[in-house]
């Protein structure tokens, strides 16, 4: 079976389940650049500066998601707690930006000071399409 087309204006299409380390090598790939930070609405999947533990870059993109949806789970009663203490509101979960049907919007960050907003689409379980635009 052949994938789909490419969307109309898509800057940049991958075919494939990518692990977050092989999605940061097709970015490079594109950009000439070094990933530095990788957010999904107001999660944040990656930072550079952070040092993240291999585990996490070998996992594949929706697991990542998941994997950083169960730690600000975690997190978010600690701010819950804190906010509580200083009269505000209880914290809320962060969460990924969804596109419609499955997928995810990305804000990937590069070392040359460039901003690229990428739409991961999930076909199937075995393939996934990226879109890059700046």
């Amino acid at each position: 079976m052949l994938p789909p087309p490419p969307p109309p204006n898509a800057d940049f299409d991958i075919y494939g389940n990518l692990t977050l380390s092989q999605f940061f090598d097709e970015i490079k790939k594109f950009t000439e650049s070094q990933v530095q930070i990788v957010c999904s609405g107001n999660l944040q999947i990656y930072s550079y500066f952070a040092n993240p533990p291999g585990d996490v870059l070998n996992m594949q993109i929706p697991e990542a998601i998941q994997h950083y949806r169960a730690l600000d789970a975690i997190a978010v009663v600690e701010r819950t707690q804190r906010n509580l203490e200083r009269g505000m509101k209880p914290a809320a979960r962060k969460e990924p930006m969804q596109a419609a049907g499955e997928g995810y919007y990305f804000n990937v960050y590069c070392s040359n000071g460039t901003m690229y907003n990428v739409l991961v689409k999930f076909l199937n379980l075995i393939k996934s399409q990226i879109i890059l635009s700046k």
